[in-house]
């Protein structure tokens, strides 16, 4: 017999249980790179993160890390979590202040500890 599921539709059976609830999300695009940047000036490159699942999608944290993460600068209007079928964006900034190759690493952590990361690169010229 289904377990008892209160404001569930009924069954000839007794209740039915909900459909299964699940957390998935996709980051768009899977390559990040900027190119050659003329120093001191900026590029803003921008992901779309989008909930797939069937709850809300709960954000723990974007960040940069990594070598040459001091040129490569994240924001995001995500807050706290992304509504089913909802999407936000992640920005990265890519400011060289030297001529050379400068990567890092762009690391977005959803809930359920699904953790998406891009590679993150530029040339300063």
């Amino acid at each position: 017999m289904p377990r008892v599921v209160p404001g569930s539709p009924r069954s000839g059976q007794g209740f039915v249980d909900p459909p299964d609830c699940a957390i998935s999300a996709s980051l768009q695009p899977s390559v990040l790179g900027f190119g050659d940047q003329t120093m001191l000036t900026k590029r803003t490159r921008r992901l779309t993160l989008r909930n797939t699942g069937t709850v809300a999608l709960p954000i723990v944290s974007v960040d940069v890390s990594g070598r040459d993460e001091e040129v490569f600068i994240s924001a995001d209007d995500c807050g706290t979590s992304v509504p089913v079928g909802g999407s936000c964006h992640v920005s990265i900034t890519f400011s060289p202040e030297a001529i050379g190759d400068r990567s890092a690493k762009l690391r977005v952590e959803t809930g359920d500890h699904i953790v998406f990361t891009r590679d993150v690169t530029g040339r300063g010229v």
